[in-house]
């Protein structure tokens, strides 16, 4: 896609790939946009049995300044690392439950309680990711952008 929403935050780019964060009500957004003149071939996920984030960590601080890490990965018995040609000038996008990937285990089954957070994230793909000569290798950053979890309303009886 190349239209993007106006409102992300975009980290520096590094090797003609930049990436991009934003918040979307409960979701956030993880954009990875190619800046250069050429196709890219990047990383884009692990399909399990459900979509997986494995080059992706997130950091979660909360208003009170308790920071925490996220990881988008899980248990699986059997994966495939799916990656994604990323024309010039277009972007892949992918859309993470924030309370939902909190609460796993690898991220020690702890909630994020309602509240304000800032929320960077990290895409890193090491050199012994690489499956042939076309996937992009290197790390980007990008954030903070504002995250919000609302109380839940109360429920009537």
């Amino acid at each position: 896609m190349r239209d993007s929403p106006l409102d992300i935050t975009w980290g520096a780019a590094s090797r003609d790939l930049q990436l991009g964060l934003r918040a979307a009500g409960i979701l956030i957004e993880l954009y990875l946009r190619n800046t250069g003149d050429t196709t890219l071939i990047v990383a884009s996920h692990v399909l399990a049995n459900e979509t997986q984030l494995d080059w992706v960590t997130l950091r979660v601080t909360a208003a009170t300044g308790q920071t925490r890490s996220i990881r988008l990965l899980d248990d699986r018995d059997e994966s495939g690392l799916i990656t994604a040609p990323v024309q010039p000038g277009a972007w892949l996008r992918h859309s993470i439950n924030l309370p939902h990937w909190a609460a796993r285990a690898i991220n020690g089954t702890k909630p994020l309680m309602a509240g304000d957070y800032q929320v960077w994230a990290t895409y890193t793909v090491p050199e012994s990711e690489r499956d042939n000569d076309m996937l992009w290798i290197g790390q980007l950053e990008a954030g903070p952008v504002a995250y919000s979890i609302p109380l839940e309303p109360a429920r009537s009886k």
